[in-house]
């Protein structure tokens, strides 16, 4: 899992199928030390998604679960390029985040609109789509939770 950050996904999923492999990466060390309690003897590491430390062609499913946000729009590509190099020949990518581009906070005076909204380029589901087409992904399936989305690509 990208941004595994306290292991909450990894252990739902981990609870679903108990053979499950957790290897996991995060930026901070503070949440790995609570994911190591929740997931005892899973791969855990400190890494960026811009900058992945695991080995080309690694990975059957890669998850990456409400990560995107925290990524500044510039740092884009490096991301997809990352789940790339990362993801085997036959790889599933589950993408999922908040799907809140814009808002209105009229309950406070004097504010109007946020127009950048809280994802920044990742809002941009179809830009998202368009680049991970590219490094020969396709969307699979679409999902929309409330207040989020989980988009699912398969390696053509």
């Amino acid at each position: 899992e990208v941004g595994i950050g306290s292991g909450i996904v990894a252990e739902t999923l981990q609870r679903s199928w108990p053979t499950l492999q957790i290897d996991g990466v995060d930026t901070s060390e503070a949440m790995l030390r609570i994911a190591r309690t929740r997931l005892p003897g899973s791969h855990l590491r400190v890494g960026s998604a811009t900058d992945l430390p695991q080995p080309a062609h690694s990975y059957d499913v890669i998850v990456v679960a409400h990560v995107l946000r925290y990524i500044p729009p510039e740092h884009a590509g490096a991301v997809v390029a990352q789940l790339d190099r990362v993801a085997r020949q036959q790889a599933r990518v589950y993408v999922s985040d908040l799907a809140l581009p814009t808002f209105r906070l009229a309950a406070f005076p004097g504010v109007q609109r946020i127009e950048r909204g809280i994802l920044g380029i990742w809002s941009d589901r179809p830009a998202l789509i368009e680049a991970m087409s590219r490094r020969g992904f396709t969307l699979t399936r679409t999902q929309h939770p409330i207040a989020s989305f989980l988009l699912t690509f398969d390696r053509r």
